[in-house]
This record gives C-alpha cells, sequence and structure tokens, in this order.
C-alpha cells in the first residue's frame, strides 16, 4: 500500500487541505498542536471511519461547521483506489454520511459499513474487525498514537496479552473457552434432566411384559370361540331359510285369497256398471229416432254458405266506415286549408307593418366600424392621460423628498462641502415652483381622465344599441320573408280546398246511397245465419248421439269380454287353493319354526356378546401396549441421547478444552520467540550500551536489566522509555507483518512522535534504524529539528488564527 494524497475540509484544525504524499520516507513537522496528528487521524477516518471509544466524529469535525470530507487516494497491488467519506451534524449528534470508493476508475456509492468492509476486503485484513471497534492491526502496524504504545507498555500482563490476542486474532480460543463453559454448564443440567427422565424406564419395561402376557391370554381365548360362534351362525342361517320359505308360501296363498276375492268383486262391479250402460244405450237410440232432420245440406255446406254471408255483411260494413273516415279526413283537411289561407291574409296585413318598421330601423342604424374606431380612440386617449398622471406624479414625489431633504443636510454628500442657506431657499423654491405646476398639471389630467370615461361609457352605450338595431333587422327580415313565401303557396291551398270539397261530396252521396239498402240487406242476411245455425246444432247433435251409441256398444263388448276373462282366472286360483296345505295349519308351524329361530338366535348373540367384551378388553391392552411401548422407546432414546450427551461432555471438558491452550501457547510461544528476538535487536542498535539490555518475559512485558539488576519501566529516562517503545513499536510491526503475511499494509509505516526524550546520538541511531527497514513509504511525525536531515521529503504544518495548513 502506497498513500499518494490526502484531501481535508472542516477536519479538527484545517479548513481545506490537500496533502500530496510522495514515495521514500515523509517527515510532518511542526510545533506541538499545529495538526500534524490530525493528518493522520483523518487518514485512518478514511479507511475505517469513526469508531465511538477510538476516534469519534464530533472530535474530527472543526468546530462551529456542520459537515466535513475526507478523500484519500492510495495504491495497492497496481491498483488506483480513491475512498472518500463525509461528517455531518445532526440534531442526534455528528454522524458519518454515504461515501463512494473508485477502483481503477470504477466508482461504487457505499454506506459507512459497507466503505468498512470494502476497504478490509482490499487490505485484506480479518473480516471479523467489521463489527469491531478498535482495528488492532492498523493501530499496530501502520499508525499507532503515542498514547497507544505507552499504554500497551503499562498495562498489566493479562491485559497486555488479551490485546495482543486480538492482534493475532488469538483471541478466538478464550472465546472459545468462555462459551465451552457457557455451553459445559448447560450440558450439565441437560445430563441431570435426562437421567431424571430414564427412571421410570425399568417400570416401564416390567409393564410392557405383563400386558403381552395378557394380550396373549385373550387371543387365546378368542380363538376358541371363534368354532362356536360360527356353528351357531350356520343353524341361525339354516332355520332362518326354513322360515323364509313357510313364510312365502303363506304369503303365497294369502296373496291368491286376496286376489280371489279382488277378482270376484271387480266381475260384480262390471256387471252392475253393463246394466246401466245397456239403459243409456236404449234411451240414445230413442233419441237418434226423434232426431231425424229432412234437409240436404250438410255441415260443410252450411259452413260454406254462412262464410259467405259474413263476408257479405263485413264489406258492407267495412265500405260504410271506410266512406265516414273519408268523409271526416276531408272536413278535417278543409278546415285546416281555411285556417292556413286566413293566416296567410293577416299575414300580408302585417307585411306592410313590418316593411314600415324595417324602414324606421335601416334610419337609425349607424356604421359600426366608425363606432368601434371611436371607441378604440377614446381608450388610447385614455392610456396617455394614466401615463402623464403617472408622470407627474413621480415628479411631484421627488420633489416634495428633494425640498424635504435639502432643509435636513448640512453638507454634500457629493463633494463634502457645506452646503449654504441661500443654496437651500433657491433649491426649495426651485421645487416649490415644480410642485404647483405638477398639482395644476394633474387637476387638469384627472378633470380630462373623467371627460375621456364618460365618452368610452358613451361610444360603448352606442355600440351595443346599434348591435340591438342590426339584430332586429335581421329578425324582421326573416319574418317578412317567411311571409312572402307563404303568399307563394296561397293558389295552390285554393286549388286544394276544392279539389277536396268535391271529394267530401262525392263519399257523402255514395253514404247515403249506402244507408238506404242497409236495413233490408243485414236483416236478409241475420236471418239466413240464424236458420244455418240452427240447421247446424241439429246435424251436430245427432253426430254426438250416434258416436255415444257407438262407444257404448264398444264398452259393452269390452265389458264381457273382461267378465270372461276373471271368470277364467277365479276358477285358476280355486283350483291351486285345493292342492294347497291349511293356511291354519301353515300359521301354527311358521309360529314353531320362529320360537326355535329365535332361541339359536339368542345363543349366538351370548357368543358374540362374549367376543365383543373380549376383543374390547383386547383393544384396551392393546392401546395400553403401545402406550408403553412408546414410552419405553422415548425412554430408550433419552437414554441413547444421555450417553451421546455425556461423551461429547467428557470430550470437550478433558480434551477440547486443555487443547485450545495448547493451541493458544504454541502460537503465542512462535510468536514470542520471534517478537522477544527482534525486540531485542531494535533495542541494542537504539541504546549502543553493554550495560543495559532489554528482553520480554512470558506475558511479552519488556525487561530492562542494567548491570544485572531489573528497572521498572517507570524508572527509566525519557530517552530510555522512548527507545523501548519504538524497539517494541518496530519489533510488533515486523512480527505482525511476517505472522500476517497476507494483510497488504506490510510496505508503510507512520512513526508519531518517535524520538521524544532521545539524544543527539540516539537520533543518528533511529536514521539507521529506518535505513534498515526498507519500506516503501515511512510518515514520521516530529518536531524535532535534526529528523529532517534523514527523511527524504518533508511537510512543514504551520497553525494560524486556529486554522491549519502546508507551508511549501
Amino acid at each position: 500500500m502506497l498513500l499518494k494524497k490526502l484531501v481535508i475540509s472542516n477536519i479538527r484544525s484545517y479548513e481545506y487541505q490537500e496533502i500530496q504524499f510522495p514515495k521514500g520516507s515523509i517527515l510532518l513537522s511542526g510545533d506541538i498542536g499545529s495538526g500534524k496528528s490530525t493528518i493522520l487521524l483523518a487518514i485512518e477516518f478514511a479507511l475505517f471511519g469513526t469508531s465511538r471509544t477510538e476516534l469519534s466524529g464530533d472530535s474530527l469535525l472543526r468546530k462551529g461547521e456542520n459537515s466535513a470530507e475526507v478523500e484519500l487516494h492510495f495504491v495497492i497491488e497496481e491498483k488506483e483506489v480513491i475512498i472518500k467519506r463525509t461528517l455531518k451534524r445532526t440534531s442526534r449528534g455528528v454522524n458519518q454520511g454515504n461515501g463512494y470508493v473508485i477502483i481503477n476508475n470504477v466508482k461504487k456509492e457505499l454506506t459507512p459499513i459497507e466503505l468498512k468492509a470494502e476497504i478490509l476486503n482490499l487490505l485484506s485484513y480479518p473480516e471479523d474487525l467489521l463489527s469491531k471497534g478498535k482495528n488492532y492491526v492498523f493501530r499496530y502496524t501502520v499508525y499507532c498514537p503515542q498514547e497507544d504504545m505507552k499504554l500497551i507498555l503499562q498495562e498489566t500482563p493479562e491485559n497486555r496479552l488479551d490485546i495482543l490476542r486480538k492482534i493475532f486474532n488469538i483471541d478466538r480460543y478464550k472465546t472459545i473457552r468462555d462459551n465451552l463453559q457457557t455451553y459445559l454448564k448447560i450440558q450439565r443440567k441437560e445430563i441431570i434432566i435426562l437421567e431424571t427422565r430414564i427412571e421410570p424406564l425399568a417400570d416401564f419395561q416390567i409393564k410392557l411384559v405383563k400386558v403381552e402376557e395378557e394380550i396373549s391370554n385373550q387371543e387365546k381365548v378368542i380363538e376358541e370361540l371363534i368354532p362356536k360362534k360360527e356353528l351357531a351362525l350356520s343353524k341361525v342361517k339354516e332355520d332362518k331359510q326354513k322360515l323364509e320359505h313357510k313364510i312365502k308360501s303363506r304369503d303365497e296363498i294369502k296373496v291368491q285369497l286376496n286376489e280371489l276375492k279382488q277378482k270376484k268383486t271387480l266381475v260384480r262391479e262390471n256387471n252392475e256398471r253393463l246394466e246401466h250402460i245397456k239403459i243409456d244405450h236404449e234411451q240414445i237410440v230413442e233419441k237418434l229416432k226423434v232426431s231425424l232432420i229432412d234437409t240436404k245440406l250438410n255441415k260443410v255446406s252450411i259452413d260454406t254458405e254462412t262464410i259467405s254471408l259474413e263476408n257479405e255483411k263485413t264489406s258492407f260494413l267495412r265500405e260504410k266506415t271506410q266512406l265516414n273516415s273519408n268523409i271526416k279526413n276531408c272536413q278535417e283537411r278543409i278546415f285546416n286549408l281555411q285556417i292556413e289561407m286566413k293566416s296567410v291574409q293577416q299575414g300580408v296585413e302585417q307585411k306592410k307593418e313590418l316593411i314600415k318598421k324595417t324602414d324606421e330601423l335601416i334610419s337609425n342604424v349607424k356604421d359600426q366600424q366608425e363606432l368601434v374606431n371611436e371607441y378604440e380612440k377614446s381608450l388610447n386617449l385614455e392610456k396617455k392621460n394614466l401615463e402623464l398622471v403617472s408622470i407627474n406624479q413621480t415628479l411631484l414625489s421627488e420633489a416634495n423628498k428633494l425640498k424635504s431633504r435639502i432643509v435636513e443636510i448640512e453638507k454634500c454628500p457629493t463633494c463634502l462641502q457645506e452646503i449654504s442657506s441661500e443654496y437651500k431657499q433657491n433649491i426649495s423654491q426651485t421645487e416649490h415652483e415644480k410642485i404647483v405646476k405638477s398639482e395644476l398639471i394633474l387637476q387638469e389630467l384627472f378633470s380630462k381622465e373623467q371627460e375621456i370615461k364618460l365618452k368610452i361609457n358613451q361610444s360603448k352605450q352606442s355600440i351595443e344599441f346599434n348591435n340591438r338595431l342590426n339584430e332586429e333587422l335581421r329578425r324582421l327580415s326573416f319574418e317578412i320573408k317567411s311571409i312572402e313565401e307563404k303568399e307563394k303557396l296561397l293558389d295552390l291551398r285554393k286549388e286544394e280546398l276544392i279539389r277536396l270539397v268535391i271529394e267530401n261530396n262525392n263519399f257523402t252521396t255514395r253514404l247515403g246511397k249506402l244507408q238506404e239498402n242497409e236495413k233490408i240487406n243485414l236483416d236478409r242476411i241475420n236471418q239466413r245465419l240464424k236458420q244455418l245455425n240452427n240447421l247446424k246444432e241439429k246435424i251436430i247433435l245427432k253426430e254426438n248421439l250416434e258416436l255415444q251409441k257407438s262407444r257404448i256398444e264398444i264398452e259393452i263388448k269390452r265389458i264381457n269380454d273382461k267378465n270372461e276373462l276373471l271368470n277364467k282366472n277365479i276358477s285358476e286360483i280355486e283350483f291351486l287353493l285345493e292342492k294347497s296345505l291349511d293356511l291354519e295349519i301353515l300359521q301354527q308351524e311358521i309360529e314353531q319354526q320362529e320360537i326355535k329361530l329365535n332361541k339359536l338366535i339368542e345363543e349366538e348373540r351370548n357368543i358374540s356378546l362374549e367376543e365383543a367384551k373380549l376383543n374390547a378388553s383386547l383393544k384396551y391392552l392393546n392401546k395400553d401396549k403401545l402406550n408403553i411401548t412408546k414410552n419405553v422407546e422415548d425412554l430408550k432414546s433419552e437414554k441413547s441421547k444421555l450417553i451421546r450427551t455425556k461423551e461429547l461432555y467428557n470430550w470437550l471438558n478433558n480434551f477440547f478444552f486443555r487443547l485450545t491452550f495448547t493451541i493458544e501457547k504454541e502460537i503465542l510461544g512462535n510468536i514470542y520467540n520471534y517478537f522477544n528476538q527482534t525486540f531485542k535487536e531494535w533495542f541494542n542498535i537504539l541504546m549502543e550500551d553493554e550495560n543495559i539490555n532489554a528482553k520480554l518475559d512470558d506475558s511479552f512485558t519488556p525487561i530492562v536489566e542494567q548491570n544485572g539488576y531489573e528497572i521498572s519501566f517507570n524508572d527509566l529516562s525519557g530517552g530510555e522509555k522512548t527507545s523501548v517503545s519504538l524497539a517494541y513499536r518496530l519489533s510488533l510491526n515486523k512480527v505482525i507483518n511476517d505472522v500476517i503475511s497476507e494483510i497488504k499494509t506490510n510496505d508503510i509505516l507512520i512513526l508519531d512522535e518517535p524520538t521524544d526524550g532521545f539524544s543527539t546520538e540516539q537520533l543518528d541511531k533511529v536514521r539507521d534504524l529506518l535505513e534498515s527497514i526498507s519500506l516503501k513509504q515511512v510518515i514520521i511525525v516530529s518536531h524535532e529539528a535534526k529528523v529532517e536531515s534523514f527523511v527524504e521529503n518533508m511537510l512543514r504544518i504551520v497553525k494560524e488564527d486556529g486554522i491549519s495548513r502546508i507551508v511549501n
């Protein structure tokens, strides 16, 4: 990773600043509080965003500002990356806004957490850092503030180990142990619960054996009952068939007896009906003798003559109705024509009045265009008059203002000379004359405005009146034209009237002749129709009597045939009954058979009842067995679960728990050896004093020895403390970069005041040490002047009036 440029806006003491980062070593130089560390914090913010505990938004946003921006340009594995983050002050505090990342000119708009995830991926940092507030890998490899490094050196051994576990991601083993303790506690409770649950298993197994024995005994009893039941059912079936046969024979005899009775009754009823029918037949024969008709006409000829007479009568009445309708239509048309002709005559008289009135209106109508022109001319005069009023009102207002102002001012605002009373009086007199003149002109203009408005109203009224006259002329012209068209039709109406009068007279004459013959013809037709109807009724009566006679004769034959068949059936039934058993004897046999069958049914029912009781008991036992079996199976399953749980508990508690300690100790041991060796080398380079040595104990605590005696870190001099801190810092950086080899920040280092309290000789050692590191980019924050001599580039920072800036 190589930083190229940082752009910050409203970050702490900076308003706006662009900072270029060249390759090689860079010194951020400036007085204490000038804003050097702000640049480093801005870099960290651009990469990872804010943190409530380590890097809050409120601590970054410049006081008095509501928003801030940071844009960082860097290169990583030949990828050009630009990341931008924003801050915004709201009612709930200072919060991060959305930003973006551009990788090789491909831009992504992202939320703060998405930006952090993208950067962690680019830098190949562990993914679990996304949910952590502090980025230990970045803090102890790239940039570690002075206070953080002193803090890790002065921490208790346990806290220091916790920090190192987090840096090297070994804290997972401690987390595993903590989680494992919780899980084992839950497992212990689960084991106790399972042991309690399986206590009834032995009792259920004993119950199951007893129930299975009872089921076996009852199944044997049921097997013995089955042959008895089948034998009883067979006897019941056999006796039931015998009984059914006898009942069938009895029922057949009853049916035959009933049928015999019904047939005899039917023969008797048929004979009675036959007597009545014969009487009816004799009466009809007598009526036929009486109804003999002496006529040659038949129904067809009577109907033909009747239709002819009806048509003659209808034709006569239709002609009479048509003549009356024609006379009525002619008279109505004559009446309407007379009214229409009278209306035309009245219109001719009215036409003269309309023509006279039209001539009067034409004399009063004026040229419409002249009236419109006059109206528009008045409007233009009104507009010009209003413009003059506005101009004079403006002049009057300005004159009044100038007159009032000249009295109040003492000096000329342009040349700043005093204004004399005589000059003021001349100005006032001049403006007064303007005021009087403007007021007179305004009076004249207001008077003229009234005259113009009056003239406009008059013109408007004249135009409206002229429009009404033109409309009336058009109406009169239309009425005159309508009357003239009616005059042209008057002669035609007279001719039509004469024609209608002639037609009406003809229709009236024809109607008179028709009415003269009406009574004679209608009486003749009606009388003949009556004769024909009477004759037809007699013919129909005779035909009906003959039809009734024929039907009665057929019915007599049908009854005789039916009686003959019934008598034959009666003889056959009586013959069969003579050969059958006596009905009473058969009934006695049926009753005896029913008693025997009921005994057999009762015997079979008792066997079935006993079988049902046994089956019900067996069903209950099987259900009980099923429940007990389920309980046994469930408890066996719980027992298996208990065995597995105990095995897992023993493995986790006795093996896996200890294994995490072993793995952690092994990893920490490897890290310790590498760390301790590197720390001693860096410390010896910085101190070069054979009497003072330093090493790390097993808790990674620096141990300083002088002349064979251990010295507390707090008892060291300022330069010695800084040497220990710098050696520890550089060693930690190297170990992290080598152990976590996949991270992409192993070629950049930021040192914050690494030489605080160093002597001149020690500063030279720092230069040698930095040269031996061989990193692509090293950024040093320092106010030591000598540091300038062993860096390749320098950025000087000054702070003026609370604003920091870079001085080239």
